[in-house]
């Protein structure tokens, strides 16, 4: 599993290898400074943040598998400031993962922006200050059901 960060050797596009077993990607130039800093915390080291969304909370029995702490200065493809990206994964189908989520969202209260259902995934897209809203996608991946979740970090 990978992250939603590609990284291809773009110009200005570094790949840093940490000492902790961590990836370090650091993306462009806003002028500032880099327009985008994301560390990855992969299999082995990669542990649930403490500041998951009260909307999605880890599925039962899921392993975390990837967190990646992303610093943007903003621009077209993201709004400024942070965010993290969280990847669980189980072994159990897509439709109870789904039916989980679904639970937990309307257990909150809050209304989902966009709501996609399907048998081979779903997707919530909850609203979030700044413009961007944060999301939950339910899907398979390498004969597993993965959880990928991106929100954006309270500073």
């Amino acid at each position: 599993m990978c992250a939603l960060i590609s990284a291809c050797g773009s110009n200005g596009t570094t790949i840093a290898h940490n000492t902790d077993g961590g990836t370090t990607v650091t993306m462009g130039d806003s002028g500032n400074g880099p327009a985008m800093v994301a560390k990855v915390a992969g299999p082995g080291q990669a542990v649930v943040p403490g500041d998951l969304p009260v909307w999605a909370p880890v599925y039962p029995g899921a392993t975390v598998s990837q967190v990646t702490d992303i610093a943007s200065h903003g621009g077209e493809a993201m709004p400024g400031g942070r965010h993290k990206q969280v990847i669980f994964l189980t072994s159990d189908p897509i439709a109870k993962v789904s039916e989980f989520y679904e639970q937990k969202i309307a257990a909150t209260g809050v209304k989902p922006m966009m709501t996609s259902n399907q048998p081979d995934g779903s997707m919530w897209a909850m609203p979030a200050p700044g413009g961007q809203s944060d999301t939950i996608t339910v899907a398979k991946s390498d004969g597993q059901t993965a959880i990928a979740l991106t929100y954006g970090v309270k500073q």
